[in-house]
C-alpha cells in the first residue's frame, strides 16, 4: 500500500512539473515583450528552483504518507496537496498560457495560502515534511510578488 501511495505521490508531483512547464513554454515568447523589474531572477534560474521544490514537495508528501495515522489526517493532507497542484498548474496556465497577469496574482495568493494551510496541517504529523515545504512557501511569497509588480508594470 505504501509503495503504491509514493508512486501517486510521484505522478502527482511529475505531472504538475511537467503541465507548468510547458504551458511556461508556450507563453515564453509573450513573457519576452513584457516588462520585468530588475530583481526579476534570470530565466536559467526558474527551471533549477522549480524542480529543487517539486522534489522537496515529493520527499514531504512521501514523509506525511509514512507517518499520517488517520484516514481523516489523509483525506485532509491529501486534498491540500491535490488543491496545492492545482493552483500551481492553474497559475502557469493563467499568466504565461492566457497571459491574464491580474489573475495569476489571485491565484498566487491562493497558492500561497494553501501552502500555508498544507505546512500547518502537515506541522503534527510530520515536522520535517512541513520544514520542507518552506522554501516552496518562500518562493510562492516571492512570486506573489514579483507577479504584482510586472502587473503594475504592464
Amino acid at each position: 500500500m505504501i509503495k503504491r501511495a509514493y508512486i501517486v505521490i510521484a505522478s502527482i508531483v511529475l505531472s504538475t512539473m511537467v503541465i507548468g512547464s510547458w504551458l511556461t513554454q508556450q507563453g515564453m515568447a509573450w513573457y519576452q515583450t513584457i516588462s520585468l523589474p530588475v530583481f526579476t531572477p534570470p530565466r536559467s534560474v526558474f527551471p533549477l528552483v522549480w524542480t529543487a521544490l517539486y522534489l522537496l514537495t515529493a520527499l514531504a508528501a512521501c514523509l506525511w504518507w509514512k507517518a499520517a495515522q488517520s484516514k481523516k489526517d489523509r483525506i485532509l493532507i491529501s486534498f491540500l496537496f491535490v488543491s496545492n497542484a492545482v493552483l500551481n498548474g492553474l497559475w502557469s496556465y493563467l499568466f504565461f498560457y492566457r497571459h491574464l497577469i491580474g489573475w495569476a496574482i489571485i491565484d498566487a495568493i491562493a497558492l500561497f495560502i494553501s501552502l500555508v494551510a498544507l505546512i500547518y496541517a502537515m506541522r503534527p504529523i510530520t515536522r520535517w515534511g512541513a520544514i520542507l515545504l518552506w522554501p516552496y512557501a518562500a518562493w510562492v511569497a516571492f512570486a506573489v510578488f514579483l507577479n504584482t509588480v510586472i502587473w503594475l508594470k504592464n
